[in-house]
């Protein structure tokens, strides 16, 4: 389970929003300032990340919450967003160096591959029913 503090900024019946402050693990690293990534991740530290949570909890503003998210929604997320449309670039790019195509086409072909595959992730997102065991949740008050 992943967790993280919040505060509940706005409620409506059977729903929460609570911003978060996004943390970078660089923050705690020896090699931070001489790395790119570090550089990269001091600019969106300290940002706020709203999440809409369900829940029937009698919450009100202003409140600390502690929510957590199964490491299986992360995992399951990733994959739908980045392995689909890349498995759809490879497989457009791969159709067009098979079939003998040049290479201008060859680039089109990957990126309708691609096109496809976020579409498909479009399609398997609005087909899905929503998954309560992967959705976050308020796990305490603090």
């Amino acid at each position: 389970m992943i967790r993280e503090t919040g505060i509940v900024r706005e409620t409506a019946p059977g729903r929460v929003w609570v911003e978060t402050r996004q943390q970078s693990s660089c923050s705690h690293c020896e090699a931070r300032d001489s790395c790119p990534s570090g550089a990269v991740a001091g600019l969106r530290e300290g940002a706020t990340c709203r999440i809409e949570i369900r829940t029937d909890e009698p919450l009100r503003p202003g409140d600390q919450v502690e929510i957590g998210l199964p490491e299986e929604a992360l995992v399951r997320g990733a994959v739908t967003q980045y392995l689909l449309p890349l498995a759809g670039l490879v497989a457009g790019a791969v159709t067009g160096a098979h079939n003998g195509w040049p290479e201008g086409v060859q680039l089109l072909s990957a990126l309708a591959g691609m096109g496809v595959g976020l579409m498909l992730v479009r399609r398997l997102q609005s087909q899905s029913p929503r998954a309560t065991n992967l959705e976050p949740r308020i796990l305490r008050r603090c």
